[in-house]
């Protein structure tokens, strides 16, 4: 269950060429394991969500040609809550064209500490080009990759148009978190190498890292 801006993106991709027949997007409460909903790892304000759900409740359906008016009844309703006035006003402008007003704007800016981890991803995450790039390189899985990145003599021996190949296939396993967050679960900071993800479980198939910004669902491990 996204925020309505976020519906609205999607609506908009739905068969945005015309050529096949009238595209349906459907809206639903996700819960993992039918149990946990993890809606607020991704919608962090309690007040969008919120609104989202008086939305649903007041549009429970509506055609492309009403989605002006059922964005605009979001934001409007944003702002009778008087919950970050300013923020919005920002997201008009950077709608608008003027897109340094949103500058500072989570999550618009980076400028809080973050580190690159390389997450062992099993190959069923990887898409084609990952897949034959992984082959070109003779390695059968990430933990093989991880591996040869490693070997700073192996890196070495590639020629500059191989070695733009290897570390964009790197960038497939590639996540960047919080330097808080990385201290949290065990991982140092180091300048010679991206530290190693060892426990996978800690992936999400739906968020990635995303729901270890929430404490509460942080596990403490040591990394080695």
């Amino acid at each position: 269950m996204p925020i309505i801006p976020s519906v609205a993106q999607v609506a908009g991709r739905g068969n945005r060429h015309g050529e096949g027949d009238k595209a349906v997007i459907y809206v639903f409460t996700f819960k993992r394991n039918n149990e946990k909903d993890t809606r607020n790892y991704v919608y962090t304000e309690k007040d969008t969500r919120e609104v989202t759900d008086e939305i649903f409740k007041k549009w429970p359906e509506w055609n492309e040609s009403k989605t002006a008016k059922v964005v605009s009844d979001y934001y409007n309703d944003l702002f009778s809550r008087n919950m970050g006035t300013t923020f919005v006003e920002k997201l008009y402008e950077g709608a608008s064209g003027t897109w340094s007003s949103l500058a500072g704007i989570e999550p618009f800016n980076t400028t809080y500490p973050q580190i690159p981890v390389f997450v062992p991803l099993g190959n069923d995450y990887l898409n084609k080009e990952a897949l034959f790039y992984m082959q070109k390189f003779g390695v059968s899985d990430s933990e093989s990759l991880y591996e040869i990145y490693r070997d700073s003599k192996y890196i070495r021996g590639l020629s500059f148009h191989e070695r733009k190949q290897f570390f964009g296939l790197l960038g497939f396993f590639i996540v960047n978190l919080s330097k808080k967050i990385a201290e949290r679960i065990g991982l140092g900071v180091s300048k010679d190498y991206i530290p190693l993800l060892t426990d996978p479980k800690l992936y999400s198939s739906d968020m990635g890292l995303g729901h270890l910004t929430r404490e509460d669902d942080i596990p403490m491990c040591i990394v080695w």
